[in-house]
């Protein structure tokens, strides 16, 4: 039996003349069926007229108003012309960035990423891969891959490394980064180290990303990855073969892993907090020894975000459990590397001796590294904290306030040295808020001025970059190329052996590592020397001077930028001692003033 409206009237079943009739149709069906008012009916009419095109919306407007307010269904074919189009597409106004991130999310595997984050990628690779190849290794990347090919020759062959004692002065355990390292450098040499601590970098930036989108939004998240993708720092440490960028990488894992959990279940939460976010904290801490630093803010956003999620008493367990995690393997690797790993500890991180540079110098170069992104961090923790939660003020607060933690240390004791990288370690955490700042605002505007703000927030990402460029280009030109120096030095040790002095030490250990020859050479650095003549052990410039005028050392490699201190006397006793002849110079890090290797006997 058919259902009859408008006055017994049969619903119109003509010819299907457009996509808008069917809709009408249909409205229709839906009126008749619930016993809406003929009104509500019409009304819904106009709505579906109105969100046609503009040009068929003005026809529709300008049309003869129809005597009887609720017009017959067998009118409707008066509107046809002005509804339906000859072809209608799914979706109007479709912006071609939209026909992207579609084109993109239906690419297999990869498209399950957010396109965003894997153009900030690339370009993130693309940003540290410019320095892999500019230079040659720097004296720490040196050390460390040497110390590991060290590792190695230990655990497979059972070689002695004791006489090394590289646990009493390396700033990080040197059985984690060192072995990993140097397998890398096995594989394609210094530039597959350097690609090894990209990867961790481009992991870090990822995590980032991971991280903010859980405290704050996807648009924040975005912008908090382009923003540390582009930070000097991150640059440099991404072609830069020492253990900063795996420690960093773990400390983000941590910090990632201690968000998640304020989202998950009782168990699952523990879970994460003991094994991911515990086990990933004490590693990097093993890994670098002043990642310590920044714990606390990692436990203690970890614990507001549980609070902030759940309870007091949740966010109380799950920071407990988080810190009895890290602390209990913390303990059981200091126990199992014994006296001289806990001598390296305290040597380098807890009573590392002070510098002359003074506490305005530290502070400025701070303020060129990451002075941008210690802006934006303190723009968004002003606006996190406007109508949230004091939990939320916590949170912000804490973020911002690890950006301040390196400058401040490192001018407490009056040093530059490693400041470049250990700032990058701040910076990670303030990015999250500083991204907050840069989609916030366009929030913050009238819609009419959003695009204005976006290219603003694209602006600042931009120009942090290219300051980011710069810097990061400087410090990696800022050691000498030893190309030249191997060169020379090479067949030298060869033919007349060791003992030997070099300034460079580490870096020939490193390149000459495959060479046999009679002993290493060492530097100035604690080097000691029993004087014959008057039986008195010297030290250091006192030494070196003593060895060389009695004829001890085969050869000798000196750098007035690696040390100026002994560069001096030692070209003096040199030049004046005789049986010593100038081979070979290279450039330094000292305009005017070459790298100098020196042979007993011509």
């Amino acid at each position: 039996m058919a259902t009859t409206a408008r006055g017994g009237q049969e619903p119109y079943t003509g010819p299907d003349t457009s996509a808008q009739l069917i809709a009408l149709q249909q409205l229709e069906h839906i009126a008749v069926l619930q016993n809406e008012p003929a009104d509500a009916l019409q009304q819904l009419e106009q709505i579906a007229v109105l969100q046609t095109e503009p040009a068929k919306r003005t026809a529709v407007l300008d049309a003869p108003t129809q005597a009887d307010p609720v017009a017959p269904w067998s009118d409707a074919e008066a509107y046809a012309p002005a509804l339906a189009p000859e072809r209608t597409p799914a979706r109007h106004g479709r912006s071609d960035l939209e026909k992207l991130l579609d084109r993109w999310r239906r690419l297999p595997l990869i498209g399950r990423l957010p396109l965003p984050l894997v153009v900030t990628l690339l370009v993130q690779a693309g940003l540290s891969l410019r320095l892999i190849w500019s230079n040659t290794a720097f004296a720490d990347e040196s050390l460390y891959l040497w110390a590991g090919h060290l590792e190695w020759a230990h655990w497979e062959l059972g070689t002695s490394i004791k006489f090394e004692a590289l646990p009493t002065f390396f700033s990080g355990s040197p059985v984690i980064y060192p072995p990993l390292g140097a397998l890398a450098d096995g594989l394609g040499g210094l530039a597959a180290a350097r690609v090894l601590s990209l990867l961790f970098m481009l992991g870090t930036t990822t995590l980032l990303y991971a991280t903010t989108r859980r405290l704050f939004d996807s648009r924040s998240a975005c912008c908090a990855a382009a923003l540390f993708a582009g930070a000097s720092g991150t640059q440099f440490l991404g072609a830069f073969a020492t253990y900063d960028a795996m420690a960093l990488f773990l400390l983000a894992l941590a910090m990632w892993a201690a968000v998640r959990a304020a989202a998950c279940r009782t168990l699952t939460a523990v879970i994460l907090l003991s094994i991911s976010a515990g086990a990933a904290m004490a590693l990097a801490d093993a890994t670098k020894y002043a990642a310590t630093l920044w714990d606390p803010i990692v436990i203690g956003v970890g614990a507001l975000a549980l609070w902030r999620s759940s309870s007091w008493s949740r966010a109380v367990v799950g920071s407990s459990v988080l810190l009895a995690a890290s602390a209990g393997l913390i303990a059981a690797g200091v126990w199992a590397g014994g006296h001289d790993l806990w001598v390296g500890i305290s040597r380098t991180t807890l009573a590392r001796g002070s510098g002359a540079e003074p506490m305005f110098g530290v502070l400025f170069n701070s303020g060129k590294w990451v002075g941008v992104v210690a802006f934006l961090a303190i723009c968004g923790a002003v606006t996190a904290g406007w109508g949230r939660d004091w939990r939320s003020k916590l949170i912000a607060a804490l973020l911002a306030f690890a950006v301040l933690l390196a400058p401040v240390e490192q001018a407490r004791i009056h040093t530059l040295i490693s400041l470049f990288k250990h700032v990058d370690y701040g910076a990670f955490f303030a990015c999250v808020l500083a991204g907050y700042a840069l989609a916030s605002l366009a929030r913050a505007v009238p819609v009419v001025k959003r695009r204005a703000a976006d290219r603003v927030s694209a602006g600042a990402i931009v120009l942090a970059g290219v300051i980011g460029f710069a810097f990061a280009g400087a410090h990696f030109a800022g050691w000498p190329n030893s190309s030249q120096l191997i060169s020379q030095i090479t067949p030298v040790i060869n033919r007349v052996g060791c003992p030997c002095l070099a300034t460079q030490n580490n870096t020939i250990d490193y390149y000459l590592r495959e060479t046999d020859f009679s002993a290493q050479p060492r530097n100035a650095f604690g080097y000691l020397f029993l004087d014959w003549r008057t039986g008195r052990t010297l030290h250091d410039t006192d030494a070196v001077v003593a060895a060389i005028q009695a004829h001890y050392l085969n050869v000798v490699e000196i750098d007035p930028s690696q040390d100026a201190a002994v560069y001096w006397p030692a070209l003096h006793a040199l030049r004046t001692t005789p049986g010593y002849q100038l081979v070979g110079t290279s450039p330094s890090g000292a305009p005017g003033a070459p790298a100098e290797i020196w042979v007993l006997g011509g």
